[in-house]
């Protein structure tokens, strides 16, 4: 099995909103999911903010990332577009509910569970 946690924001409560992370999370799961005679690639998870009321908290991305590196898999692949925050020992990326650039899900958070998984092909690119 091929899984895949798409994320898109662009609604933050407390800074700037962006445009276009929606839109290429839609484009991102539509390329993933189907293969080009029509049969299935990977079961896509999309999580949107696009608006006061769709908002992703911290809680529920981490919740959603950890889900995603759990279980079996053949592959596991995390996708995000919105707000980041990169610093001397790393960065965040930053749910709806985030007020600063430091207060999100910490990139060696993620690091850390998806080297935990027991999916089959693990690495990172570029490499």
């Amino acid at each position: 099995m091929r899984k895949a946690l798409v994320v898109g924001i662009d609604h933050y409560a407390h800074i700037g909103c962006l445009h276009g992370c929606v839109n290429d999370a839609h484009s991102v799961k539509s390329a993933l999911e189907r293969n080009s005679d029509g049969t299935v690639n990977f079961t896509v998870r999309l999580l949107v903010a696009n608006g006061p009321g769709s908002e992703i908290q911290r809680l529920e991305l981490r919740t959603q990332i950890e889900d995603l590196f759990s279980g079996e898999s053949d592959i596991a692949l995390f996708y995000f577009a919105g707000h980041g925050h990169l610093n001397s020992v790393g960065g965040n990326i930053l749910a709806s509910d985030s007020r600063a650039a430091a207060d999100g899900v910490q990139f060696s958070e993620v690091v850390a569970l998806a080297s935990k998984s027991k999916a089959k092909k693990q690495g990172s690119y570029p490499r």
